[in-house]
């Protein structure tokens, strides 16, 4: 996945690259430039997931000469904290940023700011509610849904109930998996019942949570 995940930082860093980004050293030569800063914005960082990207950024940014500031929520539902990051990062006046947002909608205001300041971004991994950004990349994950309910569907031979563990309102990437694999079952398979859709969150703790019992 290191390599993947090094090839399509490649990809990213030299889209940012090529429109024009870069510092000018101070000192006695005003044309010598200092590394770009490229910053990568994950969802979260302590998943294995998010430090195979991590890797590839790295990889990518030493064939291209650049800096890679990783910096993320600890915590891959914490919105506030992505949309805090973002702002830090204007602030250090980044060249690029690469960015997998936590929520299609409350990042998309941040997506459109570093437009407007000219910070070129690229999106990964999940989608969001503006079209300000230099390019994005992700899987077909309607796609990944449909192929989990047919699969699905051959193990229980067409019948039985399943309970959908939904990840967390607004993140367009998961939000398209559990569609895909909703809307296939409920086609494709009349005998499976879906017996509950429920929201796990971002921890283990709250996926394995049960609810109160009730008199």
């Amino acid at each position: 996945m290191k390599k993947i995940f090094s090839a399509i930082f490649a990809v990213f860093i030299g889209l940012i690259l090529s429109t024009g980004c870069g510092k000018k050293a101070a000192g006695n030569s005003p044309a010598a430039e200092t590394k770009p800063t490229i910053a990568v914005i994950p969802k979260g960082t302590t998943h294995v997931y998010w430090q195979s990207l991590k890797a590839g950024a790295e990889a990518a940014g030493r064939e291209f000469g650049c800096n890679i500031q990783w910096i993320g929520p600890e915590r891959e539902g914490d919105r506030e904290r992505q949309i805090q990051i973002i702002e830090d990062v204007i602030v250090q006046k980044v060249d690029g940023v690469v960015l997998a947002p936590l929520d299609r909608e409350s990042i998309a205001p941040s997506v459109d700011k570093l437009a407007n300041l000219k910070i070129p971004c690229a999106i990964v991994d999940s989608a969001v509610a503006s079209d300000k950004y230099l390019t994005f990349a992700a899987t077909d994950n309607y796609l990944g849904g449909v192929l989990a309910a047919r699969r699905m569907g051959q193990i229980l031979n067409g019948k039985g109930n399943v309970l959908v563990m939904k990840y967390a309102p607004g993140s367009a990437s998961t939000t398209d998996r559990e569609n895909g694999f909703i809307e296939t079952t409920q086609k494709e398979f009349p005998g499976i019942k879906i017996a509950d859709t429920k929201y796990g969150q971002d921890t283990v703790e709250t996926a394995l949570c049960k609810p109160p019992k009730t008199s």
